[in-house]
């Protein structure tokens, strides 16, 4: 019943805000599995970083812990992803070495988890890494018309993207190809509604949506047993009179203007 109603892609309660770190070369993003994020937090290095070392000191170590995921930007504006082993302020220490040298100063990010589960993208912005108090909207495009760009590979600024919903994970194309992990696209998702696994877990729905649950998960149960068809009707609206409640109310309230344009011939 819920996995019918994700369908239906009314649930604001649902929404989320992602973070995607670009990669240079790379204009596709299996996001739940890359570098994409939730909520990640920022910081610099406060000695050099040298090749072969697996160690790093840092300006903050604010939250970080073992397992986060740790990206310092060297000179040619790619970052450089390690997983954390664990953390002595100011010195975090990585499960690998780092594979270049990087001088003071860099900027770093770090994060603890990948973006919950996505149903669907809803919109795609852009802004210089860093730099969060300015987005530029990106042209969020069909799958039909984003693979009829010419020269997929180009690389510069990124003005177009889609979401490719397949039935294993989702994929982001963005278009331009990022020359490099300067910029960063951000995005506003629907996750997935969490599954029932145990007996004793919680709908994942805000409290308005309780007798909906009831009355629907009753009309579908009712086919089964032998009620009468009195109780049937009574049920079944019920269940329509609640689900129509609750979707009502997870419609978002903005303005909308209309105009007309009339012409004399």
């Amino acid at each position: 019943m819920i996995a019918t109603w994700q369908a239906q892609g009314i649930h604001l309660w649902t929404y989320q805000e992602g973070y995607l770190f670009l990669e240079a070369g790379v204009n596709s993003y299996t996001i739940e599995q890359v570098r994409a994020t939730n909520r990640y937090l920022q910081t610099t290095t406060t000695t050099d970083i040298t090749t072969g070392g697996n160690t790093v000191e840092l300006a903050s170590t604010s939250e970080i812990d073992e397992d986060w995921y740790i990206g310092v930007m060297n000179s040619s504006n790619n970052l450089v992803w390690r997983t954390v082993a664990s953390v002595l302020d100011p010195e975090v220490t990585i499960d690998d070495t780092w594979p270049e040298d990087i001088a003071s100063g860099a900027d770093v990010y770090y994060y603890e988890s990948q973006v919950r589960p996505i149903e669907r993208v809803l919109d795609v912005r852009r802004n210089t890494l860093g730099q969060t108090s300015n987005e530029t909207p990106v042209a969020f495009e069909s799958h039909e018309h984003f693979f009829r760009l010419p020269q997929k590979e180009s690389q510069g600024t990124i003005s177009e993207a889609t979401y490719d919903r397949t039935l294993a994970q989702g994929v982001l194309y963005v278009w331009q190809t990022p020359a490099n992990s300067s910029e960063q696209v951000r995005f506003t998702y629907e996750r997935k509604i969490e599954d029932f696994i145990e007996n004793d877990d919680c709908p994942d729905f805000p409290k308005y949506w309780l007798e909906a649950l009831v009355f629907n998960l009753a009309k579908r149960l009712g086919a089964k047993y032998n009620i009468s068809d009195r109780r049937k009707l009574e049920i079944k609206e019920l269940a329509m009179e609640t689900l129509d409640q609750a979707l009502d109310f997870d419609n978002a309230n903005y303005t909308v203007g209309i105009t007309m344009n009339r012409s004399i011939r």
